[in-house]
């Protein structure tokens, strides 16, 4: 008999929108089935109603974990057979159904285990096979850490047809998951069809009133592989989403110039998720870790364009909106925003040269469409300062079948020649003066440029078809083409420049560099600024990670008590990454300087030892200033998110 696996730690409940509840229900007749069983179309859940009912002082919810069918992309993409949380008596809902109270509420839930013997969930990826976890016959279903702030141990066993109940009392304010689980593995190691029992509560603290404007997003996703003796053919699905859709079927979110928005993010997924917002730094005023919620003051709160969401946490995020035009929020790991399977060749030769359908064409997954909105003239573009040519080229390469794609750098735009770069040269912008970029495109397809972190207009912003600031519309450059982009930072520091188009090839082959941006005065000095950018390029005979385009790279020279501006980009497609810089075992110490080009709050401008964690799209700047000769080393490690290799790069530091 099989059981089911719930795993909570406060959660919210989701919602639909009314169009998608009509839909839903117009949807019953033709609804796929299972193993001759009927099954419930699953309903998206915006976590914008409140699931539950009070009762005598007792807030109540009361939830059914059922099989059902899953249309990430409505009726575009694939159905899905996975389980889902429901309200009892509703509809099965992704995420689960939301959960809103106020801090001391007393809270009763209970939970019915109605997956059927034939569920064919909770299957790991092949390499995780020999774990011990994984089985067409799972455990009973298991509700963890319910009560917000205990130890993930705290479980509650739900076998198959059986109902059990859980009584709390909301005493941590914060945001919390729920999730469940049919073969009692670790929120990182949960990939099966039963991935999407995931939900989300928000415990408000006493005497607050909630933000009715506030969105709650929560990430799931489904890596499942076939099982040979159950699955029906075809049943192997990835499938990834926000609040039960994915891109382009994601909600389009609209707000007003100067609008205070206010996020929370959930990671209900085993994957980090470094999550990025285009054209605009946020405040990331909470943590949570599942267990409990840190909440930042003024004097420790960052600004960031990039967070990176572990598995299990949540963030809760703010920001303001000074720019009109297209934006976007997205995961910035290439497999969680790219189409899967791949398109076709005529879906890709017609995406190639359609500049308004390729964001939709080329992205999918884990990505949010933000249009902000303003009833002004279009913002003129301010006479320019400085000129710079950035030429897109490609290459064979020497040791490989395989094409290397770059950038090289003329300042003057009469210059020619140049030798294309991996990653590209350094583009050197000065805060508050207006530069004038020609994007060329020598390239045998069409390209974009997205120029990640920057405060500038939406149709420079790269996102070809998307980015767009009154009529004007972000192109596609397609080969032998051009486009000019006006920029002018409003603040110094470590941005990057990349490819934001067909990322499997343009980005993995090279086409990625260091954007940085001095004070007025100030020279950019190579001699002074080091620059570590991590991504993957051909080096030789290899294919791989690189620090600056190396494998292997050579060592880097410093001087006795000269102090030095370290500068570290995270441009490989999928690798968080822990580095580490250390002499003879020890970690170095240095000075925290900034993220995501913008300064650290006072307090956190601090000594540290020199060992940090960074997600692809994130930056980080310190200052170190060596005082004494050593022979020391930056150390990268990438553990692989899908099995327990790693890959370790290292930079060796030659202090004289």
């Amino acid at each position: 008999m099989r059981s089911v696996i719930v795993e909570f730690c406060l959660c919210t409940s989701l919602l639909l929108t009314q169009a998608q509840f009509s839909l839903a229900q117009a949807d019953q007749d033709k609804q796929p089935s299972f193993d001759d069983v009927d099954l419930q179309l699953v309903a998206p859940n915006d976590n914008r109603y409140v699931a539950g009912s009070l009762r005598n002082g007792i807030i109540e919810l009361h939830l059914d974990a059922r099989q059902a069918i899953w249309r990430p992309e409505i009726d575009a993409g694939k159905a899905v057979t996975v389980a889902a949380f429901a309200e009892v008596g509703g509809f099965a809902r992704i995420p689960g159904p939301f959960l809103r109270v106020s801090q001391g509420s007393e809270v009763r839930i209970t939970v019915r285990n109605s997956l059927p013997d034939a569920m064919p969930i909770g299957l790991p990826p092949p390499n995780r096979r020999d774990e011990g976890v994984g089985s067409v016959a799972g455990p009973d279903l298991i509700v963890r850490g319910l009560r917000a702030g205990t130890v993930p141990d705290d479980i509650l066993r739900v076998p198959r047809g059986e109902i059990r109940e859980v009584r709390f009392r909301a005493d941590l304010p914060g945001t919390f998951l729920y999730w469940a689980d049919t073969t009692n593995r670790s929120m990182r190691t949960r990939t099966g069809r039963d991935a999407q029992l995931t939900g989300a509560i928000v415990v408000e603290p006493a005497g607050e009133t909630p933000d009715p404007n506030e969105r709650v997003f929560v990430i799931t996703m489904t890596d499942s592989f076939p099982d040979p003796t159950k699955s029906q053919p075809g049943e192997d699905v990835f499938e990834l989403a926000i609040n039960g859709l994915s891109w382009p079927y994601t909600e389009r979110l609209h707000y007003a110039l100067g609008d205070t928005v206010r996020w929370r993010w959930l990671n209900g997924s085993g994957f980090e998720h470094p999550m990025h917002l285009h054209g605009f730094h946020f405040r990331t005023i909470a943590r949570g870790d599942g267990l409990r919620e840190s909440v930042y003051t003024s004097e420790t709160t960052q600004n960031v364009v990039t967070e990176l969401i572990e598995p299990g946490h949540t963030i809760r995020m703010q920001w303001t909106p000074t720019r009109e035009g297209n934006w976007l929020m997205h995961c910035h790991i290439r497999d969680h925003i790219i189409p899967d399977p791949p398109r076709d060749e005529i879906a890709r030769a017609h995406d190639m040269q359609d500049a308004t359908q390729h964001a939709l064409h080329a992205m999918a997954g884990l990505v949010l469409g933000i249009t902000v909105s303003d009833n002004g003239p279009d913002e003129a573009d301010r006479e320019p300062q400085h000129h710079l040519r950035l030429i897109a080229r490609e290459k064979q390469a020497e040791s490989l079948d395989a094409t290397i794609r770059g950038f090289l750098l003329q300042e003057d735009s009469n210059a020619a020649g140049g030798t294309l770069m991996v990653p590209g040269p350094p583009v050197v912008l000065t805060r508050g003066e207006t530069t004038n970029i020609t994007v060329v495109n020598t390239m045998r397809e069409p390209t974009t440029v997205h120029w990640h972190g920057l405060e500038l207009q939406s149709v420079y912003d790269g996102v070809a078809g998307w980015s767009r600031s009154g009529s004007r519309v972000a192109p596609l450059v397609l080969p032998g083409k051009s486009f000019e982009v006006y920029i002018r930072p409003p603040r110094a520091g470590t941005f990057i420049y990349h490819s934001h188009m067909d990322e499997t090839e343009q980005l993995t082959s090279g086409m990625y560099g260091p954007l940085l941006v001095m004070e007025p005065g100030q020279n950019f000095d190579p001699d002074i600024d080091r620059i570590f950018v991590l991504g993957d390029a051909i080096d030789g005979d290899y294919h791989s990670l690189t620090i600056n385009g190396r494998r292997e790279p050579e060592p880097m020279k410093f001087s006795v008590g000269t102090k030095y501006r370290l500068r570290f980009i995270d441009m490989a497609p999928d690798a968080t990454l822990d580095i580490t810089a250390s002499v003879g075992g020890e970690p170095l110490r240095w000075h925290a300087l900034a993220k995501d080009g913008a300064d650290l709050p006072p307090a956190l401008q601090k000594q540290m030892a020199a060992q940090f964690r960074m997600g692809v799209g994130e930056t980080y700047d310190f200052t170190w200033t060596p005082t004494k000769a050593m022979d020391a080393s930056i150390l990268v490690h990438w553990t692989f998110p899908t099995d327990d290799g790693h890959m370790d790069l290292n930079q060796p530091l030659q202090v004289e």
